[in-house]
């Protein structure tokens, strides 16, 4: 378990970053368990032709289903950390984002689905080759539902940025708390109460955000 504390002088310099691959994660979750009218539509899109293209991938198949955690209960809910590296640049491009998922070995994926999933793997995911069954996932969902859009929705992310950071530079209250009203809640949910660090079971990557922040 670690906890992060960061300090408001912190988090009010901080800044906001577009990840290509943080849509195609966001891709990869319409198109196994659609929630909402928009990934309900993305779904009906794509879904077919990702259907027939794990009917040909089956160890991809083995690998989408072990890499969420549904939450259950007071369990939280869990992405397998591959899908969610933090980029190495501000504004990465999807080749830079995906590059990072290439420099993993299958050893450093499997322990990720078990620590993620908390059961013993499907056979499929023990042979050699996983990260490159990773990455082989992360690049045809690219390549054949979002890359074509990817102007407009970084026009729209671009707009987004604009607008939230104008909201948090006029917040009266700076930190979490001000920031909540328009800002996603973590995995499983629910914001903590506000004066709580945030909780990460595996604060396996490290993220520098200041002098100011420590892990414990």
């Amino acid at each position: 378990m670690g906890t992060w504390h960061v300090p408001a002088d912190v988090l009010a310099t901080s800044g906001f970053t577009i990840s290509p691959k943080a849509d195609v994660v966001g891709a990869l979750g319409a198109l196994t368990v659609p929630r909402t009218p928009e990934q309900r539509a993305f779904q009906a899109a794509h879904g077919a032709a990702f259907a027939a293209w794990l009917a040909d991938q089956p160890v991809a198949g083995d690998l989408v289903r072990s890499s969420f955690r549904p939450r259950v209960g007071e369990r939280p809910g869990w992405l397998a950390d591959y899908l969610c590296l933090p980029p190495a640049v501000p504004d990465p491009g999807f080749e830079q984002e995906i590059a990072l998922v290439a420099g993993l070995g299958d050893d450093d994926m499997r322990s990720d689905l078990l620590e993620t999933t908390g059961r013993p793997l499907a056979p499929a995911l023990l042979e050699p080759g996983l990260r490159d069954t990773a990455v082989a996932l992360l690049r045809w969902l690219w390549t054949h539902t979002l890359e074509t859009d990817w102007p407009r929705r970084e026009r729209l992310l671009r707009a987004d940025i604009v607008s939230r950071t104008a909201q948090l530079a006029s917040a009266t209250r700076v930190g979490r708390g001000a920031a909540r009203p328009w800002s996603a809640p973590p995995v499983g949910g629910r914001w903590p109460p506000a004066n709580q660090p945030l909780r990460s079971p595996r604060p396996r990557v490290g993220v520098q955000l200041g002098a100011q922040v420590r892990a414990e």
